[in-house]
């Protein structure tokens, strides 16, 4: 029993589920643009066997881009985080945008943390949509001045689980008494029965 035990407490606990396609690469750029960047897949990286490489083209933030889907609905939460190395004069960043179908901005979010050189996570970012059918954008990038090169892999998007709305009682058949009401004779009750979604008060 003892070894069993062992063995159980040796096997690591699962992940949670990425809802963001190629977030360590491994697909090359499929999925990805360039934010003012030219951009490069590069053996080794903190997941995988591959990370991706963004090279600054101009002043200002340079990164790697995703849209990941359309038509969301408003409320929906979500948490994102990624894998970053970059110069230490840099800032290292992650931005989710909402946009209409129009493209027009609704809101935008952004983490930044400074730089230190190696691989770092980034904290996560969490962000709520505010309208419904609109779509997200989420750049990883660099900004600030100094050598032009950021580095991303082990992007992990979550999407809460959708929820189902309550159910309001529906009665399903009427409360009932059966029986003859005379001294002495019993009656039987029925409460009827009911639909929606329980515990119902």
């Amino acid at each position: 029993p003892v070894l069993v035990l062992a063995a159980l407490l040796a096997v690591p606990a699962v992940a949670g589920a990425n809802d963001l396609d190629n977030g360590s690469f491994e697909s090359g750029l499929q999925g990805w643009s360039a934010l003012n960047a030219r951009l490069a897949v590069k053996n080794g990286g903190p997941s995988g066997a591959r990370f991706a490489r963004a090279s600054r083209r101009t002043a200002g933030e340079f990164g790697l881009v995703t849209r990941p889907g359309d038509d969301l609905q408003a409320g929906r939460s979500l948490s994102v985080r990624a894998s970053l190395r970059s110069p230490r004069a840099l800032q290292v960043c992650v931005r989710v945008r909402e946009r209409r179908a129009s493209g027009a901005l609704v809101a935008t979010s952004t983490r930044c943390v400074r730089a230190t050189g190696g691989w770092q996570r980034s904290p996560a970012l969490r962000y709520a949509t505010r309208r419904g059918g609109t779509h997200l954008v989420f750049s990883f990038f660099a900004r600030g001045r100094g050598p032009g090169r950021v580095d991303v892999d082990n992007v992990v998007l979550n999407f809460a689980p959708l929820t189902t709305p309550p159910t309001a009682p529906a009665n399903t058949s009427a409360p009932d008494v059966s029986g003859t009401a005379e001294q002495g004779q019993i009656l039987n009750a029925s409460a009827g029965s009911w639909s929606g979604s329980t515990p119902m008060a």
